[in-house]
């Protein structure tokens, strides 16, 4: 179900659970390219993505006792990076004077919001085949007729149909 990568984070983490602090630098290096990366997607002022990281590296530190190593340890420690860089974005809104009311006004059209919805459409949409990947261009964003594709895809209009429902229920599988 995991993949190889999510396997070996989980075992490194079952490592270090067990007391082999070694493993902290094969941790560090499995996951500090994907947490920084996100780090740098959710916060204002990139220059802080570093710091969110290490404080992330921190809270796992702190949580291994409670840690479920069977689990995804590494959307674990995406979701801390998460939370962390927008609570950061959030006290460097609150140190340039804006108020509270003005805050909840922002949050209510907060960019971060967005980009997160397109960064999980655009994960979903990776974990498509090429197949699904030309139906979703085809009907979502070209907005073609089932007819239309079927002709393209040298398809009936049934199966073309078949597939978009199928589509579907993909991405709304992968996406909530």
């Amino acid at each position: 179900m995991f993949s190889v990568l999510t396997d070996k984070i989980n075992q490194c983490a079952e490592r270090i659970k067990l007391g082999e602090i070694g493993e902290l630098d094969k941790l560090f290096a499995l996951t500090y390219g994907r947490l920084k990366f996100y780090a740098e997607s959710y916060l204002a002022d990139k220059g802080d993505a570093d710091d969110v990281v290490n404080e992330t590296y921190i809270a796992f530190c702190e949580n291994l006792e409670h840690l479920d190593t069977s689990s995804n340890v590494l959307n674990w420690m995406i979701k801390v990076v998460k939370n962390k860089a927008l609570n950061r974005n959030r006290r460097s809104v609150r140190h340039v004077g804006m108020d509270p009311e003005a805050m909840d006004a922002l949050a209510a059209t907060d960019p971060m919001s967005e980009r997160e919805d397109a960064m999980a459409i655009r994960g979903a949409l990776a974990r498509l085949s090429k197949d699904e990947q030309e139906l979703f261009r085809l009907y979502f964003v070209e907005e073609k007729t089932v007819r239309s594709i079927a002709a393209v895809l040298g398809l009936k209009k049934s199966a073309v149909s078949e597939r978009i429902n199928k589509l579907r229920e993909k991405l709304k599988n992968l996406l909530f």
